[in-house]
């Protein structure tokens, strides 16, 4: 049996009697990511196998298979080639046997060499929206995009500096496949879409339209459209208050609070809008169409060359400090489910500014933090004063019951 005695692989462990573990790579909330020889052909790869004490919870186990089943059935390119997946039967781990990439994640690049000029822009996020697409295709919703689970790999094309994979569909979810009554609440507060904040609200392929929006001003500016998003460190509640209440302003605004005002092509809030909008009705249908909108706004001649820093980018140039390490899969902290049971649905209220979000009992117990601030902040409307009256007859059981209201994202 699988559980809390497994302990980190050592080197040359021989994992599915197939894969002989090199060193490990990077360790997450959920698991462990090793590169390893596969015996057979000896080429490297990458093995990501799942703490023992998740394991124990038979909902996280099925998430881990789910992860392999879905990453393998998406035809894109863009996507981590999924090769193998099993348990081991002498250790009793659970792993995925994966392509093993070498570059960077996005997150990195943006703070190695800060944004990204247009026609390198729609390069990376034409490639994103490919993945995304073929995922939405098939009903496929990743629901944790960020530039974390976004990988510059080196590219084996002449053409192009890179190639992107997109990472990490642990949490994604098959839209007609998927019991809302039992998922969990999941994914990085800073880029949900305000949908994802409750159990019982459908969600599809608009709420990575909403995150595909996000992603596009953070590669062209930088920063981060939210402001929590841009600190070193921020509460949970921040987060959901921005993402589900305070207005949107629009994307040349909050550029230009930045310092940012050049950065934008023309057109662009309109097109911002049409992603990060509250009512999921009101965005574009899925990533392929926001994108196919998106490519006339950034064909435009580019605001800066940026061949020099692709040229350093290909490098791989271990003595200077601008090199990128050979292999650098996910080293960021993952947005993982803190170890608890999925919560059970709890009545909802709706109607925030800027179009409808519900509320679960993760945002009901978040919001308590926030009741005092949200009453002297003097909602706008006679449906939000409701709102937090019953929010004060609802919270003290809603934060006796939880204990993670309190969490705090990982710092950028």
């Amino acid at each position: 049996m699988y559980g809390s005695e497994v302990r980190a692989l050592a080197a040359g462990t021989l994992i599915g009697g197939a894969y002989r573990v090199v060193r490990p790579v990077a360790e997450g909330g959920m698991g462990a990511i090793y590169e390893v020889e596969q015996i057979a052909t000896g080429a490297r790869r990458a093995l990501k196998v799942m703490h023992g004490h998740f394991a124990l919870d038979p909902a996280f186990r099925a998430r881990f298979a789910r992860e392999a089943r879905v990453t393998a059935s998406i035809p894109s390119d863009h996507v981590a080639l999924v090769l193998d997946a099993g348990q081991d039967a002498a250790t009793g781990a659970l792993f995925i046997v994966m392509e093993l990439l070498s570059g960077t994640t996005l997150s990195h690049e943006l703070r190695r060499g800060g944004p990204f000029p247009w026609a390198a822009a729609l390069t990376v996020l034409g490639q994103i929206a490919h993945a995304l697409g073929a995922a939405h295709a098939l009903g496929i919703v990743h629901r944790d995009l960020k530039p974390a689970n976004v990988f510059l790999c080196r590219s084996r094309h002449a053409s192009l500096p890179f190639t992107v994979k997109l990472l990490d569909f642990g949490i994604a979810k098959a839209v007609a496949g998927e019991s809302e009554a039992t998922a969990a609440v999941l994914g990085t507060p800073v880029w949900m879409a305000p949908e994802q904040t409750s159990l019982s609200e459908g969600i599809g392929p608009r709420a990575d339209v909403w995150s595909f929006g996000l992603l596009a001003f953070l590669v062209l500016t930088g920063r981060h459209y939210f402001a929590s998003g841009n600190a070193k460190a921020v509460a949970t509640t921040t987060a959901l208050r921005e993402v589900v209440l305070e207005p949107l302003v629009p994307a040349s605004t909050r550029a230009r609070e930045l310092g940012k005002s050049e950065s934008l092509p023309p057109g662009f809030d309109a097109w911002f809008e049409r992603c990060v909008n509250r009512d999921p009705s009101n965005r574009f249908a899925d990533a392929r169409v926001a994108f196919d909108a998106l490519t006339p706004l950034l064909q435009a001649p580019a605001v800066r060359d940026d061949s020099l820093r692709w040229e350093a980018w290909r490098r791989d140039d271990s003595e200077s400090s601008d090199a990128l390490p050979r292999t650098e899969i996910e080293t960021e902290p993952p947005s993982l489910p803190l170890p608890r049971p999925p919560l059970p649905p709890s009545p909802a209220l709706s109607a925030s500014p800027g179009g409808r979000a519900s509320w679960s009992a993760l945002t009901l117990a978040t919001a308590g933090v926030l009741l005092v601030g949200l009453v002297a902040w003097k909602l706008p409307n006679w449906r939000a004063k409701k709102r937090v009256k019953k929010l004060q007859t609802q919270l003290p059981d809603a934060l006796s019951h939880h204990p993670h209201r309190k969490t705090h994202l990982p710092p950028r």
